[in-house]
Parts: structure tokens; C-alpha cells; sequence
């Protein structure tokens, strides 16, 4: 029996030893006269790192310390400091909200309107260029996360765009700030500009000025080429690769006077190669031909007039289908199905500017006339043939003032689009014709 008592003595002793040795309690905070638990406040004895954080219900459990002084934070609240004797084992603690802080104004001057605000603009410099084998444009926006290049038919080899996460005809591509890889070249115009034309590609991403042109609703690609100022008498770049495919490039610059500038350009690829490397009968690439030049004229004179004037001239081929295709308009005897596209395509630019006008030296005048003559057709099998040509012409007068720093343009553009379009179905006896229209526009 003695044995029993000193037993239940010695447990009943260290249950409360254990007991002074943590600290309970739950903390609140007092706020317009009503107090709740808060959750997440910070305790901590003074002098050591020994601490809690409160429960959900504002609870917690703390080991003692050699100290007797609790510290109990919380954010918006003033800091408590309370003497917590060995003797206590549960508490709680109030805190008070704390101060507000006056407020704080920050006031600083920022673009407030649209025309003070510079949109952003990526630009592809001719040294990136020159890093990667870019043959052509479709080719120049690999190291540029901005655009994605893809195929939108791989039977066919025409590609797109892909900008803010929209592809084809949302994004506006232009040449020297004039929309050109538009209407029927959409298919295969990103392969109608060679890099070794262009001197600067700048991208706009997002809505641009309409300045430029409309089209862009997820933003604005614009091609400039070589200027024939800057560029060297002559210049040969070739290439070849594993795939048989072959390029020959050649620009000229000449001086023809201190205002007179002038620069051809040439350029011819082909590629043969048939390949199948997944071995379904069909190429996995079309082959294709292209003779593409170009030729620029540039007036610059000390009273600030300036003239440009820029004729290029295309022949485009594309074949594809199965690997033993012979394809031929006048050949109807083989049973293998291909495609082949042909093209011709002709581009004439004109630019002339007043900087400023005589009579007004403030306002400065620019008039933009562009024509472009498309003609294609296509064959895909022996039964279904496409024939598609496309007029265009666009004229646009641009007048530009600036008043307290803010640059003000203003003018008329007018677009003139006429398609013929002319679809064979043989297999069905059927035609489909599609002709274009117009349109005009001020802005």
C-alpha cells in the first residue's frame, strides 16, 4: 500500500512539473470595441528565439524559458510586452489596433494620351540576320520569341504567323511601311522577301497606328530593305545544304550623285530533293524554284525633298504530293497524286516627301502609291485546278504637324483590291468563280 501511494505521488509531482513548464493561452485583438482571436500572431520571450504562432482560433502552447517577459506581435496591432510568472500556466493576451499612418501621395508626370505613349516595337537588326541561316522572311524570326513561324499546310508548304497567339491573316506584314503580304500572297509571301534583302525587320505587338495600314489586329510586321547609301558596290552570298538545296544572292549599290542613289538586287534558290523519311509515299517537304530581283532608286536633295521609287518582279514554284509524281498540265496519263503551285508576281512602291513644306514649314506632306499584280495557279491532282489573280492598288497622302511636342497625323488612303479567282473541280463537273472588290478610306 505504501509502495501504491509513493507511486501515484511521484507521477501527480511530474505532471505538474511538466504543467509550469509550458505556457497556454489564446491572444486577441481589440478593434471598435469588439475583440476576436487572431490567427498567425507571433509570441516570443524576450532575449531567446523560443516562440509560437497562434492557431486558427487564436490559440497556442509555448515552452518556458529563463525568462518571465512574453513579447506577442501581430500586423495592424501594437506590440505587447507582458511578465508571465513561472507560476502561470495559462493566459490571455489583448492587443490593441494599432496606429493608421496618414496617408501617402506619390504624384509624378506620365504619357496621358496615345500619342506621347511609344508603342512597343521588337526590331531584328541585319547583324541577327547574318547569325542564322535566314534565306528568307519566314525564315529570320527564329531567335525572335515573338513570332512563331509555322506550317499551315505541310502538303502544300504555305506558312503562317503566329502573334499574340493568333495565326494568318491577324498579323499585318509590310514592306517599307506599305502593306504588301496581303490577299493572295498570304499563302507563300513570307517566302517572297530573301534575307539578304532586307536591311530591319520591326514588330509591333498588339493594336498599332493605323497609320500604316488597318489589317494588324494583333500587331504590325514591318520589312525595310537595303538603302542604297549605306550598302557596298557588290555583294555575292551563296549557300548549300545536306538537303540539295542551293542559293545565290547579289545586291549592288552605286552612287550616281550626292543625291542620287541607286541598288539591284537578285536572288535565286531550288531544291529538287525529294524526301519521304516517314515512308508514306508522300514528300515531306514540296521542292520548289524561285527567281526573285528587285531594284531601288533613291532621291535625297539638301531642301528636304525625298523620292523612292522600288520595282520587283517574282516567278515562284512549288511541288508536292507522293514521291513519284509527274505533274503537267498536259500530261494526264500518270495516276499519282500531286500538287504544284506557280507564280508570278510584280510590285511597284513609290514614295515622295516634303520635309517641311515651303509655305508652311511646320507641316510636313508624304504621298505613298503602291500597285501590286498577283497571278497563281495551282494544280492539286489531275482534276482540280485553281487559277487566282489579284490587282491591287493602294494610294495614301499623309500630312504631319507638330504643336507643343505632339507629333499629329493626318490624311486619305484609298485601297483598291480586284480578285478573279476561278476554281475546276473535274471530278464533279463543277466551277466556282470569285471575283473582289474595293474599298476607300480616310483616317
Amino acid at each position: 500500500m505504501k509502495l501504491f501511494t509513493l507511486f501515484t505521488f511521484t507521477i501527480l509531482c511530474s505532471y505538474i512539473t511538466i504543467s509550469a513548464q509550458t505556457l497556454r493561452g489564446t491572444v486577441f485583438g481589440r478593434e471598435s470595441g469588439s475583440q476576436k482571436p487572431l490567427a498567425g500572431a507571433t509570441l516570443r520571450w524576450l532575449g531567446t528565439t523560443k516562440g509560437a504562432i497562434t492557431k486558427s482560433d487564436g490559440t497556442f502552447m509555448l515552452d518556458r524559458s529563463t525568462t518571465d517577459t512574453l513579447i506577442t506581435s501581430y500586423v495592424g496591432f501594437k506590440t505587447d510586452t507582458s511578465v508571465v510568472p513561472n507560476t502561470t500556466s495559462s493566459i490571455e493576451i489583448i492587443l490593441k489596433s494599432g496606429l493608421l499612418l496618414s496617408d501617402v501621395n506619390i504624384e509624378a508626370e506620365g504619357n496621358s494620351t496615345i500619342t506621347q505613349a511609344s508603342a512597343k516595337t521588337e526590331k531584328i537588326s541585319v547583324r541577327q540576320l547574318e547569325q542564322s541561316a535566314c534565306c528568307s522572311l519566314s525564315e529570320a524570326f527564329e531567335k525572335s520569341p515573338a513570332v512563331e513561324v509555322s506550317f499551315a499546310d505541310a502538303a502544300t508548304g504555305a506558312k503562317q504567323i503566329q502573334l499574340l497567339g493568333l495565326r494568318g491573316i491577324y498579323t499585318q506584314i509590310m514592306t517599307e511601311a506599305v502593306p504588301m503580304i496581303r490577299g493572295l500572297a498570304t499563302s507563300y509571301g513570307l517566302d517572297y522577301i530573301p534575307g539578304a534583302f532586307v536591311n530591319e525587320i520591326s514588330i509591333s505587338k498588339g493594336a498599332a497606328s493605323v497609320l500604316n495600314g488597318y489589317e494588324g489586329i494583333t500587331g504590325q510586321i514591318n520589312v525595310c530593305y537595303k538603302q542604297p547609301e549605306n550598302e557596298i558596290p557588290l555583294f555575292v552570298n551563296g549557300y548549300v545544304n545536306s538537303m540539295e538545296r542551293m542559293e545565290l544572292n547579289l545586291t549592288s549599290a552605286q552612287k550616281l550623285s550626292d543625291t542620287w542613289h541607286t541598288m539591284a538586287f537578285a536572288h535565286g534558290r531550288i531544291q529538287n530533293h525529294q524526301q519521304d523519311g516517314n515512308g508514306d509515299g508522300f514528300i515531306d517537304m514540296p521542292t520548289f524554284k524561285q527567281v526573285n530581283g528587285m531594284a531601288r532608286v533613291l532621291h535625297r536633295s539638301e531642301e528636304g525633298m525625298e523620292f523612292q521609287l522600288i520595282t520587283k518582279g517574282l516567278h515562284d514554284e512549288y511541288q508536292g504530293g507522293s514521291m513519284t509524281h509527274a505533274m503537267s498540265a498536259n500530261d494526264t496519263s500518270h495516276h499519282e497524286y500531286g500538287i504544284s503551285t506557280k507564280t508570278n508576281r510584280f510590285e511597284v512602291i513609290s514614295k515622295f516627301g516634303l520635309n517641311p513644306l515651303t509655305f508652311n514649314p511646320e507641316t510636313n506632306l508624304g504621298l505613298q502609291v503602291s500597285g501590286v499584280w498577283h497571278g497563281t495557279t495551282s494544280m492539286f491532282g489531275d482534276d482540280r485546278h485553281y487559277d487566282g489573280t489579284e490587282q491591287q492598288l493602294q494610294g495614301k497622302l499623309i500630312f504631319s504637324n507638330e504643336f507643343s511636342g505632339i507629333k499629329i497625323n493626318y490624311g486619305a488612303s484609298l485601297l483598291i483590291d480586284d480578285f478573279k479567282e476561278n476554281f475546276l473541280d473535274m471530278t464533279n463537273n463543277a466551277r466556282a468563280q470569285q471575283t473582289g472588290d474595293s474599298a476607300g478610306n480616310i483616317y
